[in-house]
């Protein structure tokens, strides 16, 4: 989503990462040559994204979304919409934003608030490194 008040913020590059070793180059890169790392997982992002003197890391392609045994499994860029439809078909639901094109990994790691997260426990913000295990409701 363009937003012009960002307009003139340019990171000093994308990194588009496929694969799991992907992500781990592209923070290794920042660290590296002293840039932030800021990660992008599509849809709407109101500034947190855009950001001077960094890589962002798009994991929008890392999207893989998979239901058994009362799990699901994501990956960090899926989208909220596709995550959604998969539950519904099972009568579950997870705690997340409210925005369809947004991906996963923003509310994941303690963005967004949907009506989901008002009335069941929303997990708190966590490290990309940790596991995020959230409840998933009936």
């Amino acid at each position: 989503m363009f937003n012009p008040r960002f307009e003139s913020i340019q990171p000093v590059g994308v990194a588009r990462a496929t694969t799991a070793d992907d992500v781990r180059a592209s923070i290794r890169f920042a660290r590296d040559n002293a840039l932030a790392c800021v990660p992008k997982s599509g849809g709407q992002s109101f500034g947190a994204s855009t950001v001077e003197n960094a890589l962002v890391v798009d994991v929008g392609p890392l999207n893989g979304i998979s239901y058994a045994d009362n799990v699901v499994t994501v990956g960090a860029g899926a989208g909220l919409y596709d995550i959604h439809s998969l539950l519904d078909k099972y009568g579950r639901s997870l705690p997340t934003g409210a925005g369809p094109t947004i991906g996963i990994s923003g509310p994941a790691l303690g963005g967004g608030m949907g009506i989901h997260t008002r009335g069941h426990d929303r997990p708190p913000a966590r490290s990309p490194r940790q596991s995020h295990r959230a409840p998933l409701r009936s």
